[in-house]
């Protein structure tokens, strides 16, 4: 399984189980540290991820995007901003990480990072990440065993 369709399928199994409360019409907030041509494809992925779970833009979903244009400043704004919506989960790549992580009161948040994300305090430790973020990285190297 390729790891956009991963996340996106774990964006919406957030969504699923944040959503037991009926109501018709659920939000998220997409938050993107990089400009939107960069995660079109990303996004396009998490779309029919969704819409393969009953969730369909429009219909029963509503979604906020935003896009950072790689400003860590303007990435804490627009995390705010999505917040002030009071979306389910938000769904952040790239800067947009560390902003969203970072909001008071906290949002669930999926990312995709290919950094450590103990390092950038994201998660207390790969065994207990603890926190409101969850994700992929690249680099558990201490999830590996030593030669």
């Amino acid at each position: 399984m390729r790891r956009r369709l991963f996340l996106a399928a774990g964006a919406a199994s957030v969504l699923a189980s944040l959503s037991a409360r009926a109501q018709s019409m659920h939000r998220i907030g997409f938050l993107s540290g990089g400009a939107e041509s960069d995660v079109a494809r990303f996004l396009a992925s998490l779309l029919d991820a969704l819409d393969e779970r009953g969730y369909r833009e429009g219909r029963n979903l509503v979604i906020d995007r935003r896009y950072a244009e790689y400003s860590l400043e303007r990435a804490a704004k627009l995390a705010a901003d999505i917040a002030a919506a009071k979306p389910a989960l938000i769904v952040a790549n790239g800067g947009g990480i560390g902003a969203a992580a970072r909001l008071s009161p906290p949002v669930p948040v999926v990312f995709l990072h290919s950094g450590d994300p103990v390092e950038a305090a994201f998660a207390d430790s790969y065994a207990r990440p603890g926190r409101n973020a969850t994700g992929l990285t690249m680099m558990a190297l201490d999830l590996i065993p030593s030669a």
